[in-house]
C-alpha cells in the first residue's frame, strides 16, 4: 500500500506539478515534521525543480510560512533567485527568516561582484537583520568608513559592527556617542551606544534626557543609566508616573534591579541596593523600613 501511494504521488507531481504542488506541499511538509516524510519531500522538491517558474514563484508569493520557506530554500539552492529577487525579499518579505537568508545571499553576491550600490541600499533597510548583514558586507568590501557611519543605528548588532570598523579607522566610538548625546536631539542608537561603551562617569550626559520631550529618549536614558550602574533613585521615581509605558517599564526594571541587589550575598552590594530601594519609599516609611535578617 505504501509503495502504491508513493508511486501515485510521484505520477501526480510529474504529470501536473502546477496543479498538484499547492495542495500537496502543505500536507507533505506537515508529515515530514511528524513522521517519515523523506520520500514525499524529495518528490515535492523534484517537482518544484521541474515546474515552470510561475509555479514556484506563485507558491513563494502565496503559500504558508512553512511552504514559503521550503520553496525559497529550494530556489536559492538551485540559483533560481536572481539578485533583484534577493533584494526584494530582503526588503519586503514578511518572514524574518526569509529576509535574513535573502540578505545574506544578496550581500555575499554583491561583495564578490563589488556591487556596493546594493550593499548601501540594504544597509538602509528598515529591518535590523538586513542592515547588519549589509553593513558587515561593507566591511568585507573594504568600506570601513561607510560601515562606521552606522554607529548610531537602532540595532545593537549593527552598532557593534560599526564600532569595529570605527576602531580600525582610529575613531573613538565613545567620544562620538558623548558628542551626539550632548546635542538637543540625540539619536536613540547613540544613547544606547554610550551605555554600551561608557561608564558611570558618562551618567551626567544622560540625566538631562530624563525630561526630554520625546518619550523614546527618556526611556533610553533610563535604560542607559541602569546599564551604566548609575541610577539615582530620586531622579527616576517621578518617572513612574510618566505618560509613556516604555518609560515606566524602564524605570520599573531599574527598581527590580535594585531589589535584587538588596538581597545580594555581597554585604557591600546589598547595602547599596537597600539604600537605593529605601530612597524609593515615601518619607514617612523610610525609617520604618525593615529588611530580612542576614540580607
Amino acid at each position: 500500500m505504501r509503495d502504491r501511494a508513493r508511486a501515485g504521488l510521484a505520477l501526480l507531481l510529474t504529470d501536473d506539478p502546477g496543479a498538484c504542488l499547492p495542495t500537496v506541499l502543505p500536507t507533505v511538509l506537515r508529515l515530514d515534521a511528524r513522521l517519515r516524510g523523506g520520500f514525499a519531500v524529495d518528490q515535492v522538491r523534484a517537482a518544484l525543480l521541474s515546474a515552470a517558474e510561475q509555479v514556484w514563484r506563485g507558491l513563494l508569493a502565496s503559500g504558508g510560512r512553512r511552504e514559503r520557506r521550503f520553496v525559497f530554500d529550494t530556489a536559492l539552492a538551485q540559483g533560481r533567485l536572481r539578485l533583484p529577487d534577493l533584494v526584494a525579499c530582503a526588503e519586503t518579505d514578511p518572514d524574518v527568516r526569509i529576509r535574513a537568508r535573502a540578505a545574506e545571499a544578496a550581500c555575499r553576491e554583491t561583495v564578490w561582484t563589488r556591487r556596493l550600490d546594493v550593499l548601501r541600499r540594504l544597509a538602509g533597510a528598515a529591518r535590523p537583520e538586513v542592515r547588519v548583514v549589509a553593513v558587515t558586507g561593507l566591511v568585507r568590501g573594504g568600506q570601513d568608513d561607510e560601515a562606521a557611519a552606522y554607529l548610531n543605528d537602532d540595532a545593537p548588532l549593527v552598532r557593534a559592527v560599526a564600532r569595529d570598523a570605527a576602531r580600525r579607522l582610529g575613531v573613538d566610538a565613545r567620544a562620538h556617542y558623548r558628542t551626539v548625546v550632548s546635542t538637543g536631539a540625540p539619536a536613540l542608537g547613540a544613547i544606547a551606544g554610550l551605555a554600551e561603551t561608557g561608564s558611570a562617569a558618562d551618567a551626567p550626559l544622560l540625566r538631562p534626557l530624563l525630561v526630554h520631550e520625546r518619550a523614546g529618549v527618556r526611556a533610553q536614558a533610563v535604560r542607559g543609566l541602569r546599564l551604566l550602574d548609575a541610577v539615582v533613585v530620586g531622579e527616576l521615581a517621578p518617572l513612574l508616573r510618566d505618560p509613556s509605558p516604555a518609560v515606566v517599564r524602564e524605570v520599573t526594571a531599574a527598581l527590580r534591579a535594585a531589589l535584587i541587589l538588596a538581597l545580594d550575598a555581597d554585604p557591600c552590594l546589598a547595602e547599596r541596593g537597600r539604600a537605593d530601594v529605601t530612597r524609593w519609599l515615601p518619607e514617612p516609611h523610610r525609617r520604618s523600613a525593615r529588611w530580612p535578617a542576614g540580607s
